[in-house]
């Protein structure tokens, strides 16, 4: 497992090995809203409108649709 950190709050990537291949997932940490609490959550890098990259994943305890704004270098 891979920790990185920035400044705010710790980013995970783990390995994950498959037939096609090694797939890489990421943990990041964000706000659920309707648990109104930071949780960890497995997502995606998707990139908004505007240009931006952000990770998309659910809660691990509601299943709310979470989101994390990354930074420019992700």
């Amino acid at each position: 497992m891979v920790v990185a950190s920035d400044r705010h709050g710790m980013v995970r990537c783990r390995v994950i090995p498959s037939d096609e291949g090694e797939v890489i997932v990421a943990q990041y940490e964000g706000y659920c809203v309707k648990c109104r609490e930071k949780r960890t959550f497995e997502g995606n890098v998707v990139e908004l409108k505007n240009g931006r990259k952000a990770a998309q994943g659910s809660c691990p305890v509601c299943g709310t649709k979470m989101n994390r704004i990354l930074g420019k270098d992700a």
